[in-house]
């Protein structure tokens, strides 16, 4: 998951409520991960945020760069 240099830096807390037996979810598949609770929730959540992210991320070509992208998809 992330490396102990990073978990070293980490300096910002972020809290969350769960109901006890999503916590306890949480905590098991931590546990058979190998990994901490803290590590395991930072590394699934920012999983997710870049899988969601990626869909939403856009690239504008002026007309020229996009005829010359359409021209290249050609070949």
């Amino acid at each position: 998951m992330g490396t102990s240099a990073e978990t070293r830096r980490r300096n910002r807390r972020l809290e969350l409520r769960a109901l006890e037996k999503e916590r306890a979810l949480i905590a098991r598949a931590a546990e058979v991960s190998g990994s901490d609770l803290t590590g395991f929730v930072i590394f699934r959540a920012s999983e997710a945020a870049r899988r969601v992210l990626a869909g939403r991320e856009r690239v504008e070509l002026d007309a020229e760069a996009a005829a010359s992208m359409s021209t290249r998809c050609r070949r």
